[in-house]
């Protein structure tokens, strides 16, 4: 009889342990005076959701900012390869008109004599 009263304390302590857990599962689903994981999941899901969004407007955003700014980089340099050949150009133009007025001042000071 001894064996089996203590086989049965054993079951009852066992019994009072697994009811203690599932009072703090519950406690932690249902909440204890604060918001439990069954009102906090589905909030936390929606954020994630939303937070997605977020995400996948930010991408586009910065997308759109690297486009803009690679198209800025390429008018960039396109303005600056117009300035070196406008500069050349002027550099050729100044050599040409200087080359006719040094052979137009010539052929004025020969007509002169």
């Amino acid at each position: 009889m001894g064996d089996s009263h203590t086989q049965y304390c054993r079951k009852e302590k066992e019994i009072a342990e697994m009811h203690a857990d599932l009072q703090t599962i519950k406690r932690i689903v249902m909440g204890n005076g604060q918001e439990g994981l069954a009102t906090s999941v589905p909030l936390l899901a929606q954020n994630v959701d939303t937070l997605g969004k977020s995400v996948d407007g930010l991408k586009t955003g910065v997308r759109g900012f690297l486009q803009y700014q690679q198209e800025q980089e390429g008018k960039n340099a396109g303005k600056a390869e117009i300035r070196r050949r406008t500069r050349w150009l002027v550099g050729i133009l100044i050599g040409v008109i200087t080359m006719l007025a040094g052979g137009l001042i010539a052929t004025i000071h020969l007509l002169v004599k």
